[in-house]
């Protein structure tokens, strides 16, 4: 199917709610404010072809409370405590995006719940036994929903007898 010409921002608008088009695809002198809302409020890593002009706070908690990833197109001065907890309690891994006076034990904690290998990101000097567990509990659930379910009562009776 072939993408549509977008000539208009009402076009644009209407082609991104109905999902047809990433906003890349949209005319740059076209990005106006409402569509690039719509874009990252349909899909949080579009963010990375919103004209920096037209970032803002609150469009930049749109894009990483839809996709965490998004963090890593968030410009500094936007990244604030509660939009890197959004952030990362939607992906964890997002972490490594979080400025270094805003990383915490509650935020880290987060991270490893959500993604456990996020633990890799944590810093020492936050690294305690209960935010460690936390971090493999969480990679044993991501493997475990791999195994076959016949198998899964087994798998985690060895786990918990320390096999």
């Amino acid at each position: 199917m072939a993408k549509p010409k977008i000539t208009n921002e009402k076009e644009a608008l209407a082609a991104i709610r109905k999902g047809v088009i990433p906003l890349s695809t949209v005319p740059k002198n076209l990005r106006m404010p409402e569509v690039c809302f719509e874009a990252v409020r349909k899909e949080g890593w579009m963010l990375v072809d919103v004209p920096e002009k037209f970032k803002t706070e609150e469009l930049c908690m749109e894009a990483v409370k839809q996709d965490g990833m998004a963090l890593e197109y968030v410009p500094e001065k936007f990244r604030t405590a509660e939009l890197c907890l959004a952030a990362v309690r939607k992906y964890g891994l997002g972490l490594i995006e979080v400025p270094e006076n805003l990383i915490t034990a509650e935020l880290c904690l987060e991270a490893v719940k959500q993604y456990g290998i996020a633990l890799c990101y944590v810093p020492q000097k936050l690294k305690t036994a209960k935010l460690c567990l936390e971090a493999v509990k969480s990679m044993i659930e991501l493997v475990m929903k791999n195994v076959p379910k016949r198998l899964q009562t087994e798998v985690r009776a060895a786990i918990k007898n320390g096999a």
